[in-house]
């Protein structure tokens, strides 16, 4: 009995041990994971500082409501509203569809926005960009299985666009498509 209660203490504290070590030497290839995607969709809202200068989130009115608007920043629920996202748009392949629009207060029907739409499958990214074409009001960037759309219904605002997209672009590791 005597050789038992110290042959039970080493077992305990090599369990004990054994833990943390396994439990510490786990976590790094967990953050370098979290490292490495980005979080969708909350990475893709502009954080306060990098706001361009003069806009604000815009306020959700009633007509938007009705559009299936609920939440600004917020995901889009009306899957109609996916068709007018780029031309020939196959919404079978998108998983959601995340949009932020800033507005100046002054000029509140002149928008400026993110649209970020992710889709179920990168392979379905991959096809739906050979339908994309350059168009003035509009950049897209990629990151995996996300589009990123920066856009703008007022040309005034091309400054801003460009500025949003390169901040992003850069901060998110996104291609330019």
């Amino acid at each position: 009995m005597k050789v038992v209660f110290p042959v039970i203490i080493v077992v305990v504290i090599a369990a004990i041990g054994g833990y943390f070590y396994f439990s510490k030497s786990s976590e790094a290839p967990a953050s370098e994971i979290l490292k490495q995607k980005s979080m969708y969709p909350d990475d893709y809202v502009l954080k306060a500082p990098e706001i361009p200068t003069g806009f604000q989130l815009e306020p959700i009115t009633d007509e938007a409501r009705t559009l299936g608007f609920s939440n600004n920043p917020g995901f889009i629920s009306n899957q109609e509203l996916y068709q007018d996202l780029y031309e020939d748009i196959d919404i079978s392949k998108i998983e959601s569809v995340y949009v932020v629009v800033y507005v100046k207060p002054e000029s509140p029907q002149k928008e400026l926005g993110i649209f970020a739409i992710q889709y179920k499958l990168a392979e379905g990214l991959d096809s739906e960009i050979l339908k994309i074409s350059s168009v003035e009001d509009r950049v897209y960037l990629r990151n995996g299985r996300v589009l990123v759309v920066v856009w703008s219904d007022a040309s005034a605002y091309a400054n801003e666009m460009k500025q949003i997209s390169t901040l992003l672009e850069t901060r998110l590791n996104l291609n330019k498509i």
